[in-house]
């Protein structure tokens, strides 16, 4: 399995460092637990942050996208802070888990 950093723009939140740790380390987390072979993508675009794998998908874990609390945390965090996020099968394989953070003046 590899875990590559895509970076192609910048995030800049309002975020604490501290609750953005837990945030992209919960997202990379779930990733790696489904992904048994494959890859990790980690993409970094002006305000949003992808992490995209090649693993089981969203049917392939009990539980479907509701799965893990990890990914729970992170729909807090979203809410609280003003991010969307968003989780979606791949069409190949895998799945992609977004949060888009909200664009400070």
């Amino acid at each position: 399995m590899s875990v590559n950093v895509v970076l192609e723009g910048q995030i800049i939140t309002k975020l604490p460092i501290p609750t953005f740790h837990i945030l992209v380390g919960n997202l990379v987390k779930n990733a790696l637990a489904c992904t048994e072979e494959g890859r990790v993508d980690l993409v970094v675009s002006d305000n949003v942050l992808s992490v995209v794998d090649t693993g089981c998908g969203l049917s392939g874990k009990p539980g479907g996208e509701s799965y893990g609390l990890g990914l729970m945390i992170v729909r807090d965090i979203c809410e609280k802070y003003k991010c969307t996020f968003s989780l979606q099968d791949n069409e190949l394989a895998g799945c992609t888990a977004s949060v888009v953070f909200p664009v400070y003046p």
